[in-house]
């Protein structure tokens, strides 16, 4: 029998614990890369739709806000409505004053300065007579409207022939005239 002698050297075997551990290492830091990039696109993704929440809120807040200064500007509106209705008011009272002022004057009188001031009006009315002025006055305490009449003077112009009288007539409140009605 043969001895069988193997002189060769003894074939080592690599160790396979380095590929391992460097193929594991690469598998772990591929895996955070992608762990890390799908994380990145999520947070991304949430900023994204915060900022369109933030604009759309922004955007709301601007309307309700266009809507609170329009309610401003419509009681600016309305009080300047019914500020123009008053004066209006005001006006055609005034025009009924001087309509009926027109209708009282005797026919051969003029009137030559009405003043109004607040709540009283001075006339100067020239007439023929001195009967036509104090007919004027009586005809003016008759008028509803007024709550005191007043001669002041009745001057007589003798260049032109005819009386000039000062009346001061004192307005109802508004709340006596609505009052008598």
């Amino acid at each position: 029998m043969l001895v069988d002698i193997n002189l060769l050297p003894k074939k080592e075997y690599k160790s396979r614990k380095p590929f391992i551990i460097f193929g594991l290492l690469f598998l772990l830091t591929i895996t955070l890369t992608v762990g890390f990039g799908l994380w990145n696109y999520y947070l991304n993704d949430q900023i994204e739709r915060l900022n369109n929440d933030l604009h759309q809120q922004q955007i709301a807040n601007a309307e309700l806000q266009s809507e609170i200064d329009g309610d401003e500007e419509y009681q600016a509106a309305q009080q300047l409505s019914d500020l123009t209705n008053e004066l209006e008011n005001h006006l055609s009272s005034t025009s009924e004053i001087v309509n009926e002022l027109d209708a009282t004057i005797p026919s051969n009188a003029s009137l030559t300065s009405f003043n109004f001031r607040n709540d009283s009006i001075e006339l100067i009315v020239e007439t023929a007579t001195n009967e036509h002025a104090v007919t004027f006055y009586q005809d003016l305490q008759t008028i509803e409207q007024f709550n005191e009449v007043s001669i002041h003077t009745i001057n007589y112009i003798e260049s032109d022939d005819y009386y000039t009288t000062r009346y001061t007539v004192s307005l109802q409140q508004e709340e006596e005239v609505e009052s008598s009605e």
